[in-house]
């Protein structure tokens, strides 16, 4: 069955984008400048960014015009100059940008100028930028720029928060816990500040310590708030870093060395404390604290916790969430997590996250599925009847084939080619026999497919590099495997397979030692 026209059409517009952008398209010119900053189809280039968005920029495309300005002001592909930023951040607020115009109340405060600096949050929120409504909030909770007015500071972070500010909803529960500038409400204070960590406001963290610590709004949970303490920690928050004390009086001493060796940023140690809060295994279950664990275990590079953080952003169905997944899909896919390789291939087939490419999704689903992740065989048999023939033929040229290695020998100091052909005549005309026999006592698919590929002269006997060590083997690459319709086994044979595989050949040889290795090539 061929693909469908939607994709054909989704494809061909793609393609034609940079076309588009150098015969002058401002629109194409800004896409493209937005894809290179974002990393997204092609490798994150700020300079190239950068040239793509000041073509649109001159054409007054006022949402390049507001990139290439934030460009300037972080010195991203571009030397570092504000007053460019400035002038550009102007003309796309005229044009109602409402994010250039936050921006020019960014400037205006950090330069000192509280006054301006309202002003223009405010004009940001008039063009629909709602995160602004906490600038405008915090300045009339403090008298900058404005005159002091608490009761309408209050009614615009409560305003903000019902838009998803976690800033504001934490300002909001500093104020309750403390009693700053309003009486006291541990019980509110508290609410708020739970609100603020589900929004990833990491500030939060450190009062929601002081709350569990108290018991301020909610129990005292002297481990939850060891817990949050050590994420406020982790987060960088210096408030913590000063406050923090090992209580093993308290927390026990299991525990007490669990948060000690994750505020020391050990992996292992951040991951399991993620866990076990999702689970409720030493902890109150907390979902919010477990995510705010994840994403500090995926921010030091952890794979399976930047995969379990994406799937959970990816599921929020928020489009900024859902781009963020996607990066943190390409982090822990680029270093072989399986989970991260499948959930990317759907990403990409679907289009979340990221720009629609059906052909990249079926390549990382059927890598998935070569390495036995839970359910991408499923999924790639059901695409088989998506895919024409040609498009068969180019996933399968672009994947990255993983070989069976059955070891044969003790490991060896030096095992090149040239020596092992002393022994290699030998070995293959007992492997005939050996095989031959198997595929008859096995009568097993995967059997039919190694004896088959071995009558085509695809298992190969040489020397192998197991993690750096060097081994007698004989090995296959799982491309050679071929199913009846001719193509490549999409699937990874399972470990009874593999093993039965082993033993045979090891009793066969009369050889003491065997194992085998599912790699990449």
């Amino acid at each position: 069955m061929a693909e469908n026209s939607s994709k054909e059409t989704r494809s061909d517009r793609e393609a034609s984008l940079e076309a588009l952008a150098l015969a002058g398209d401002a629109d194409a010119q800004f896409q493209l400048g937005v894809k290179f900053i974002n990393g997204i189809g092609t490798a994150q280039d700020f300079t190239a960014a950068a040239q793509w968005l000041a073509m649109a920029a001159a054409q007054g495309h006022p949402d390049a015009q507001l990139n290439l300005g934030l460009q300037f002001m972080d010195g991203h592909g571009v030397e570092h100059d504000l007053a460019k930023a400035k002038d550009l951040f102007l003309e796309a607020a005229s044009k109602g940008q409402p994010l250039a115009a936050h921006n020019l109340g960014y400037l205006a405060e950090t330069g000192g100028n509280f006054a301006e600096a309202v002003q223009w949050y405010e004009k940001a929120v008039e063009l629909g930028h709602l995160p602004s409504l906490s600038n405008v909030a915090f300045a009339y909770s403090n008298g900058r720029g404005v005159f002091q007015d608490v009761r309408k500071a209050f009614s615009l972070y409560e305003k903000a928060v019902a838009h998803g500010q976690g800033v504001a909803a934490a300002n909001l529960g500093v104020s309750y816990l403390y009693g700053n500038k309003v009486d006291t409400n541990h019980a509110l204070g508290c609410s708020y500040l739970h609100k603020a960590a589900e929004l990833d406001c990491e500030q939060s963290y450190f009062h929601l310590a002081v709350a569990c610590d108290n018991g301020w709004g909610t129990i005292i949970d002297p481990i939850a708030a060891q817990a949050w303490m050590t994420l406020a920690v982790l987060s960088g928050d210096q408030q913590a870093q000063k406050k923090i004390q090992r209580r093993p009086d308290r927390v026990g001493e299991e525990m007490t060395l669990l948060l000690a060796r994750a505020s020391e940023e050990e992996i292992d140690a951040i991951r399991e404390v993620a866990v076990r809060l999702q689970s409720a295994e030493g902890f109150q279950r907390d979902e919010v604290a477990a995510k705010g664990w994840l994403k500090q275990a995926a921010l030091r590079g952890d794979a399976w916790s930047q995969t379990t953080l994406a799937l959970l952003l990816r599921h929020t169905r928020d489009e900024a969430k859902e781009i963020e997944a996607y990066q943190w899909l390409i982090k822990a896919a680029d270093q072989g997590d399986g989970r991260a390789i499948l959930n990317k291939g759907i990403s990409e087939i679907l289009g979340t996250g990221t720009t629609t490419n059906f052909n990249e999704g079926a390549k990382n689903v059927l890598t998935a599925s070569l390495w036995g992740v839970p359910d991408a065989r499923e999924l790639f048999e059901r695409l088989l009847p998506e895919i024409s023939e040609e498009k068969r033929k180019q996933i399968e040229l672009g994947v990255n084939w993983p070989s069976i290695n059955i070891i044969v020998g003790l490991q060896v100091p030096e095992l090149t080619e040239a020596a092992f052909d002393e022994v290699r005549s030998d070995l293959a005309s007992q492997l005939d026999a050996i095989i031959s026999m198997w595929a008859l006592t096995e009568a097993s698919i995967f059997s039919q497919m190694i004896s088959e590929a071995h009558q085509r002269g695809k298992v190969g006997i040489g020397p192998s590099i197991i993690k750096g060590e060097t081994f007698p083997s004989i090995y296959i690459s799982m491309e050679d495997l071929r199913a009846a319709d001719g193509h490549p086994a999409y699937w990874r044979p399972g470990d009874d397979e593999l093993e039965g595989l082993a033993l045979f050949i090891k009793t066969g040889l009369s050889v003491s030692w065997c194992r085998h290795y599912y790699l990449m090539v």
